[in-house]
């Protein structure tokens, strides 16, 4: 029996530029067919409809128009691409709604393939038909809860269908892969992408520049179009044989420099003392903007850059903890966090238990600063109306839910402080670099930095050893440099004898020449 979350699509004629197919509904499934609509919008649409039933033709937009056929019950889509270029297909569907989005899909698809310079007309069905059609079936399965597809339809969707909406299953191998690859490495030269977020209640549009994909980003979506290409393998009506399947699969990886990777790898980025002191009074800023903003127009002028002031907190949180950003932070709650005093007198968090990750749960012992932190967290939220105890989450997010994501905004601020392009793209992970680093240069050990942020001593050994050369260097300086020690050990103005440094990093009295 055929699973019900991957159907066969019903393939259009071999000749037709992409394959449709229609996904029927069911009574527990309606937001999957058709999105909520406004009453406003649905009477316009139900004239539109109308329309096209009364004349038997509507024009979707230049260049695209729906007509009946009198010698089938399927709408056809008129696709006019140039003067001299017209093609006309079934959408393979009598409902209205559904032929217009199939058309629309088929346009854009045609468009893209007069710009690439490829052939309208393939031989039978592209490779993006396959992927569309296992699309279908991920959909449904995020539509019955299952997020953990989420990633995986934003990657086959625009990374993996542009590219091989062209390309047809007879001319799938590894020569049109490594195309791919290379369309996939050069696709972030094109033009820019444009972002649309909300700031308060204004809409912002910027470009943002997209970086060329990492050797794991290309080996996680080579995983992903190899589970779809396994998916039409194991069909009936196979798509592919499992011979292409394999020879995909077994692809030889690309060499790698890994010297190069080795040094990349070996150095972490981490904020400088001015730079995290700067990164704090642009924070403290921000809280004062609000402040004096709710002071001047009282209730009106609260509820403004909510999740912006979040970050915020949570930034500085992370440079007073160690945190790894993602579920170990993201999962924090107001019963995790406890205030402990140390044998001088100063209060810091501790935060347990904490974590779940390389080590386990464990207990991380905060920085002082964090008291303040976390008090000013506990205000702010209070103010908003959110609760500040047992299982509230310390980021919570307006509606349910927590604020998960917050590295496009944490790298905007940096941008904004021109802290330089390296440090500008890196994520919110350059808080816990900053972090040990600031500690071994304060003589913690490796060992107890290790047990505090959930790692190894070896790791801290590979990825911060920059350190101990830095610290070496300032060792091997003869201490008769030191102004301190140099105040101590001077001798007397016209002594006969002078100091020496011996080749075993010793001083000695000399006779002065």
């Amino acid at each position: 029996m055929l699973n019900p979350l991957f159907m066969k699509p019903q393939l259009t004629n071999k000749h037709s530029p992409k394959s449709t197919w229609h996904t029927p509904g069911t009574p527990n499934q309606p937001a999957a067919l058709m999105p909520r609509t406004s009453a406003k919008s649905s009477k316009s649409r139900s004239v539109e409809e109308m329309h096209f039933h009364q004349t038997g033709r509507f024009q979707i937009k230049p260049g695209l128009a729906l007509y009946k056929n009198s010698r089938s019950r399927f709408i056809y889509a008129d696709h006019v691409l140039s003067p001299k270029e017209r093609v006309r297909n079934s959408t393979r569907t009598d409902s209205y709604w559904l032929a217009k989005d199939i058309a629309q899909r088929q346009h854009k698809d045609l468009l893209h393939r007069v710009q690439q310079g490829a052939p309208i007309h393939i031989s039978g069905p592209s490779v993006s038909d396959l992927l569309e059609a296992y699309l279908e079936g991920l959909n449904r399965k995020l539509v019955l809860g299952d997020k953990s597809v989420k990633p995986e339809i934003s990657a086959i969707m625009r990374n993996l269908v542009p590219f091989w909406r062209t390309i047809s299953l007879g001319q799938l191998n590894r020569q049109t892969f490594y195309q791919w690859e290379e369309w996939r490495k050069s696709k972030h030269i094109e033009a820019p992408v444009f972002r649309t977020y909300k700031r308060g209640t204004a809409t912002i549009t910027a470009p943002t520049k997209e970086k060329p994909p990492t050797v794991s980003t290309l080996q996680r979506e080579k995983t992903y179009f190899v589970g779809a290409l396994t998916w039409g393998s194991n069909q009936i009506e196979k798509w592919v044989s499992d011979e292409v399947v394999a020879e995909i699969r077994h692809l030889p990886r690309r060499r790698s420099n890994k010297k190069a990777q080795a040094e990349n790898d070996w150095k972490r980025a981490a904020l400088t003392d001015e730079q995290t002191a700067i990164l704090n009074r642009e924070f403290d800023a921000w809280e004062e903007k609000e402040k004096a903003r709710a002071s001047k127009r009282g209730e009106q002028g609260k509820g403004r850059n909510y999740e912006r002031r979040l970050m915020a907190h949570r930034v500085r949180l992370m440079l007073a903890s160690g945190l790894r950003p993602g579920t170990e932070v993201n999962d924090l709650k107001w019963k995790n966090i406890q205030t402990a005093r140390l044998s001088d007198g100063r209060e810091i968090i501790v935060i347990t238990p904490c974590g779940n990750g390389k080590t386990g749960p464990r207990v991380v012992n905060c920085l002082p600063e964090s008291v303040k932190v976390i008090a000013s967290l506990r205000s702010m939220l209070t103010e908003f109306g959110f609760p500040i105890e047992g299982e509230a989450s310390l980021w919570p997010r307006f509606g349910g839910g927590v604020v998960n994501d917050m590295n496009n905004s944490f790298k905007g601020v940096m941008r904004r402080l021109k802290f330089g392009q390296e440090l500008s793209s890196e994520p919110l992970y350059i808080c816990r670099h900053t972090y040990i680093t600031h500690l071994l240069k304060a003589g913690i050990s490796s060992d107890i930095i290790a047990t505090n942020c959930g790692t190894s001593v070896e790791m801290i050994e590979k990825h911060y050893k920059h350190l101990k050369a830095e610290s070496l260097r300032d060792a091997l300086v003869p201490r008769i440099n030191s102004p301190r020690l140099g105040r101590e050990l001077a001798l007397p103005s016209g002594s006969p004898h002078k100091l020496e440094l011996r080749s075993d990093g010793t001083m000695a009295l000399a006779k002065a020449t």
